[in-house]
């Protein structure tokens, strides 16, 4: 049972852990792409 539960908060973690992953790199991959582009305005996507 205590394995379990150590399981289930891991998969918990690493799901929040990589939803921060996320919102805190798709601004900088957006704002390379608008560098690529010559500075061309684009939207980061809203993660909420």
């Amino acid at each position: 049972m205590l394995l379990q539960f150590k399981l289930v908060h891991l998969a918990s973690e690493l799901k929040r852990s990589a939803s921060l992953l996320l919102v805190l790199t798709a601004p900088g991959i957006i704002a390379h792409q608008s560098a690529l582009k010559g500075g061309e305005q684009m939207k980061i996507p809203s993660f909420d």
